[in-house]
């Protein structure tokens, strides 16, 4: 409430402002900004993405590819590193290659992507993914899991190798 003359009326329109911004101040964390992506590197990551959602062996020898293309075309672009690190992990599947054959280069991208940006989550299922059906180490792979589920939209990837790597192993 202000209760006052009308005599100055910005005087009171600069105290209500000062007020609603002493109430509302905020505290700003510092982040670096994320690396902006080149148009074609981010397109290729798109038919990656497409190519490696179909499931099928040809469609992620193709994801693999896009990805590698992506990575290509803009280096310091941590996204492709992730995809190529799933397209691994999950030709796993399509193939029978064991997985101690694959787990280094899952590894090998996942850390990469978390190089370029840390603020990446998708890299923390692969690594807990691997870190479970690979090295058995249940304490890192739940670690890794918890840091790829803060994201407000975690891929469907990173449910399925959470509750196949990480969960189902145990019965839950």
């Amino acid at each position: 409430r202000y209760a006052r003359e009308l005599t100055d009326v910005f005087a009171i329109q600069d105290d209500i402002a000062q007020a609603i911004a002493g109430a509302l101040q905020v505290k700003l964390v510092s982040h670096p900004a994320r690396h902006t992506p080149k148009f074609s590197a981010y397109e290729a990551l798109l038919k990656a993405r497409h190519h490696a959602r179909a499931y099928v062996p040809e469609a992620h020898a193709r994801a693999k590819q896009y990805s590698e293309q992506a990575i290509a075309l803009d280096p310091k672009y941590a996204a492709p590193h992730a995809l190529l690190g799933f397209t691994y992990l999950y030709t796993t599947t399509h193939t029978g290659q064991p997985l101690p054959e694959i787990a280094g280069l899952v590894r090998r991208e996942a850390r990469r992507a978390l190089e370029l940006d840390p603020f990446e989550t998708d890299p923390h299922f692969l690594l807990g993914a691997v870190a479970a059906a690979n090295d058995y180490d249940w304490a890192e792979s739940a670690r890794e899991f918890k840091l790829a589920m803060v994201s407000p939209s975690v891929p469907a990837e990173a449910h399925w190798a959470y509750a196949s790597f990480c969960l189902q192993p145990f019965g839950r």
